[in-house]
């Protein structure tokens, strides 16, 4: 296992929920070396101990490692400080990362709030054989949940709305994130959205056969 320790220049850096941050940062050497599920040590500004952040996803063409994050403390509070041109000091990837077999037909993948970023990159390397379920404590929190059936087939699609559904009755409050109309009026309650904005709000009415 190869790990790198140096500064690299953030390029990138975004708010993406309450308290949540993104910060992407160019690194091709760990880049090259990073696998889905492992993490880095970032040295927070003005701290002696490292903190310990899964690596949400990494490109290995483009050479960058990307950082999602919630502020916890003093230490993550000054390292969302930080901007794009500033140095992140970063020792990693370290972990051994996810193991896949390549025969594996199909993977479930669940995450729950700040447990959600590390399988991103998971996703994106199984591509279609991924079907990804997120919790999160209330809607301000949600983070990388767009188009949870997107890029599904209406079949494995079905099999994950039946699944929201399942969980629903079984008390659990879930929520949906699409631009799916067709999704969307499984719902029970929908509200529209645009540029943050809450556009309208209603219930919805679904008329069962007796």
């Amino acid at each position: 296992m190869s790990y790198y320790c140096d500064k690299y220049p953030i390029i990138e850096k975004k708010s993406i929920s309450r308290d949540t941050f993104s910060i992407t940062i160019y690194a091709p050497e760990a880049a090259k070396a990073a696998h889905a599920g492992q993490f880095a040590n970032i040295s927070a500004p003005g701290f002696t101990l490292r903190r310990p952040i899964s690596i949400c996803e990494f490109s290995r063409s483009r050479g960058t490692l990307r950082f999602v994050f919630e502020v916890r403390g003093k230490g993550t509070e000054a390292i969302s400080r930080l901007n794009v041109g500033d140095n992140l000091d970063v020792l990693g990837p370290l972990g051994n990362g996810f193991a896949i077999p390549d025969s594996a037909r199909r993977a479930v993948l669940v995450g729950g709030g700040i447990g959600v970023p590390p399988m991103l990159g998971l996703a994106k390397k199984l591509g279609d054989r991924a079907t990804a379920i997120l919790g999160f404590r209330d809607y301000s929190r949600i983070i990388l949940a767009d188009e949870p059936t997107g890029n599904l087939d209406s079949t494995n699609g079905n099999e994950v709305m039946s699944l929201l559904k399942e969980l629903n009755r079984d008390g659990a409050t879930v929520v949906m994130v699409t631009h799916s109309e067709e999704n969307a009026r499984e719902a029970e309650r929908i509200i529209r959205m645009m540029d943050g904005y809450i556009l309208t709000e209603s219930k919805n009415i679904r008329v069962v056969d007796a």
